[in-house]
């Protein structure tokens, strides 16, 4: 278990904030960090195992942030369900976005994400009586935990760690199953993939959700 290729990231997870405090900054800063990671990963999907440029992905990554907290103000208050809904509305909309650009390929499939990111950017912002526009939405807190308290910015870094820990995992061993395997074949190669039985788009397709899934 301690040679496992994660275990030097999760230590550096544990050290992260008293590093950044040396530095001159702050836990906030540490827990941001943790979420750009899980970011990264999640694009990495996308790009780096299914050879997918997107130039939208900061749109799913506001889908979820907007799916949360428009669920923490008018559904549920808490963490869980709102993180769970706005995951999932990145889910929705990844698949619903995917099934449609999945038709091109290349660079038209780049330049159609980032149209999507730039009609998403204005929708959000002209959407004031949901969205807030430019103000955001406001009033959201960080509800309470048995044993936690979650107003102390080192016990907030440390659950967000806890996620973005699960989460990276689950990567882990998701581009390390025979899906992963099959989704680097297509990559590679996406003619000889189909001439043994895969079909490239419907994996990418998949690819696609997961990753809006991951950075939602």
């Amino acid at each position: 278990l301690l040679r496992h290729p994660l275990v030097p990231l999760f230590a550096f997870f544990l050290v992260l904030p008293f590093v950044v405090v040396r530095l001159g900054t702050t836990y906030s800063i540490a827990t941001e960090i943790l979420i750009f990671s899980l970011l990264a990963l999640a694009f990495n999907i996308l790009m780096g195992y299914g050879g997918l440029l997107s130039f939208g992905h900061g749109a799913f990554f506001g889908v979820g942030a907007y799916g949360a907290a428009l669920t923490y103000t008018h559904l549920a208050k808490g963490m869980a369900i709102p993180i769970l809904m706005g995951t999932a509305a990145a889910v929705l909309m990844g698949a619903v976005v995917g099934f449609l650009l999945m038709r091109k390929r290349g660079v038209y499939f780049s330049l159609l994400t980032l149209a999507f990111t730039q009609m998403f950017f204005y929708i959000v912002y002209r959407a004031t009586a949901v969205t807030g526009g430019e103000n955001g939405i406001g009033g959201i807190e960080r509800s309470a935990l048995p044993g936690l308290d979650l107003t102390r910015p080192l016990t907030y870094y440390y659950l967000v760690a806890v996620i973005v820990g699960v989460a990276i995992v689950l990567i882990w061993r998701l581009v390390r199953s025979p899906f992963g395997r099959v989704l680097l074949a297509t990559r590679e190669n996406e003619r000889r993939a189909n001439c043994v039985g895969y079909d490239p788009k419907r994996y990418k397709m998949i690819a696609f959700t997961i990753s809006c899934g991951f950075a939602g």
